[in-house]
């Protein structure tokens, strides 16, 4: 019994050693940026990430206000990395920006 369980713990071990996992790739380079307070209408963000590998969006933080404390997310559309930009508009009931970061997959 004791040589099966080492046997076991040696395969084990082996599979492990193998197969290491799956390896996430990220973009790289990447801004994002706010269009403050135009004129009547909500404000806009946009991300880009220029170079890597996988997929990025934006994130925005909209309020009610622009001293109003917390914030709901909007989100871009899932780009590339290296391909277009993500772009996010605030909804009317909440049409100021607090802030905007680049969001991983």
């Amino acid at each position: 019994m004791r040589k099966f369980a080492a046997a076991l713990a040696i395969a084990a071990g082996t599979l492990v050693l193998i197969n290491p996992g799956v390896a996430h790739a990220t973009p790289t380079v990447c801004k994002a940026g706010i269009n403050y307070y135009m004129p009547d209408a909500p404000d806009k963000g946009s991300a880009y990430c220029a170079s890597g590998s996988g997929y990025f969006r934006l994130s925005l933080g909209c309020q009610t206000s622009p001293d109003a404390a917390g914030a709901v997310y909007t989100h871009g559309t899932w780009r590339a990395a290296g391909s277009r930009t993500s772009a996010a508009t605030c909804p009317m009931i909440r049409p100021y920006a607090k802030w905007a970061h680049v969001q991983f997959q």
